[in-house]
């Protein structure tokens, strides 16, 4: 994918290592960056002793105004270092209001970057996850702490099941998946699944990317009783992959929160980059 804009999320208090790992991506693909600082707004104070709280209300507003105008000075001047084009919007609002906003401003990007800034904040992540997985049409790019993706990757496993998220995934990455040397299609379990393509797993993909012109293997793992999780990022560990391409939530988000799942384990705790789509 030809990538001219990525979309990043900040918050005041994220350490500036998180911004930047999205600054040096945005260098090595000359793109520019969209970046929302962003923040769940306290809602105004409706009680019988409304005047008193509503004093501390504003306050407190005062406060995360003045530590918001801070951040944006901050980051600003992180980003004229470096010689980026970039915009900055401050989206400080409630729940529904940021992802409506933040499915509106994926519209206009390429690829949307989270980090463990924002998905490890239990505050902000449920909107911004909600907004820009299942909401937004654009590829999420999940970056692990301290790791700076190569956007050209020359090891790439793509996580097969049949299922049109996978799908989607695969074809949001599919110019990583023609320039790299080696592309592992992994499926695990595939015959505990209702299997769609031939009667061999995998072999429709197979041909369908080797026709981009890509090394294709296709590596049925067994899990042994492991979730399906752990068994993919052993296997991408073991084979040196420099990034995961993966369809988002096949199931329910609540089922996977609940009962686990493949995605949140990702969102979880992940040492190589990942690639998703809804």
């Amino acid at each position: 994918m030809a990538i001219r804009t990525f979309m990043s999320f900040c918050t005041v208090n994220a350490p500036n290592s998180h911004v930047r790992i999205t600054v040096n991506l945005c260098k090595a693909a000359n793109a520019h960056l969209s970046l929302i600082l962003v923040g769940l707004a306290s809602s105004p104070p409706i009680s019988e002793y409304t005047a008193v709280m509503y004093e501390n209300w504003m306050a407190e507003r005062d406060a995360e105004d003045k530590a918001i105008s801070n951040r944006v000075d901050n980051v600003t001047s992180l980003l004229e270092e470096n010689g980026l084009s970039y915009n900055i919007d401050v989206k400080y609002s409630s729940y529904s209001d940021i992802i409506d906003y933040v499915v509106s401003k994926s519209c206009f990007c390429d690829l949307i970057l989270l980090d463990n800034s924002i998905i490890k904040n239990s505050f902000i992540s449920n909107p911004i996850i909600e907004s820009s997985i299942f909401q937004s049409t654009r590829p999420i790019l999940v970056i692990p702490d301290g790791i700076t993706p190569d956007l050209n990757p020359k090891k790439v496993v793509v996580c097969w099941n049949s299922r049109p998220e996978a799908a989607r995934a695969i074809l949001n990455a599919i110019e990583f998946v023609e320039n790299a040397e080696k592309v592992d299609v992994v499926i695990v379990d595939p015959f505990s699944t209702a299997w769609k393509d031939t009667a061999k797993p995998g072999a429709d993909l197979a041909v369908y990317l080797a026709r981009h012109g890509s090394n294709i293997s296709v590596k049925i793992l067994e899990s042994g009783g492991k979730d399906t999780a752990v068994v993919i990022k052993q296997y991408a560990k073991e084979t040196g992959a420099d990034l995961i391409v993966m369809g988002a939530y096949g199931h329910s988000r609540l089922r996977e929160r609940i009962f686990g799942g493949v995605t949140q384990a990702f969102l979880d705790e992940t040492s190589v980059p990942v690639l998703m789509a809804h």
